[in-house]
């Protein structure tokens, strides 16, 4: 039963920060959608959700795997920076989407991408295989990095 609970937290906190940079993104989806035919030319704009959807699964199943291991110390760390990376990615939806600062998202995104890494650093001294689950974030906030640079010009 406790494992059931723990991989429900692990889904929660994730749906939740999908469901808030969703909102997000349906602020700001009709410039997305406008600059979709210069940033993807050959109308492959359906990847980045199906991309999120895979990545979503694979952080549930990361985070899960950490609330999982008995190790107390090193989870009283690895947590609260994992959660606080889920913020700051709500942070980045809302700068870019809702608010439309495409330098400072750009900015935010580059601390995202290092806070991932920080993350993913303190998964591997707990479990491995959950760090691996979790290093195709960073790879993902680059391509957003790149998305971004491009909005600055548009």
């Amino acid at each position: 039963m406790e494992n059931k609970i723990k991989f429900l937290y692990s889904l929660s906190c994730v749906l939740v920060t999908a469901y808030i940079c969703q909102l997000f993104t349906f602020k700001g989806y009709g410039l997305l959608y406008e600059a979709s035919e210069k940033l993807f030319p050959i109308g492959q704009y359906y990847i980045l959700p199906i991309t999120w959807s895979i990545l979503y699964a694979l952080i549930v199943m990361s985070f899960y795997i950490i609330l999982k291991v008995s190790d107390g110390s090193k989870k009283s760390y690895a947590i609260p920076l994992f959660l606080t990376l889920l913020i700051l990615q709500c942070l980045f939806f809302y700068l870019f989407f809702v608010e439309n600062l495409y330098i400072l998202s750009f900015l935010f995104t580059l601390i995202l991408i290092a806070h991932s890494i920080l993350v993913i650093k303190s998964f591997y001294k707990i479990n491995k295989f959950s760090a691996y689950l979790l290093s195709l974030y960073p790879i993902w906030f680059l391509f957003a990095l790149y998305l971004n640079f491009q909005f600055i010009f548009i």
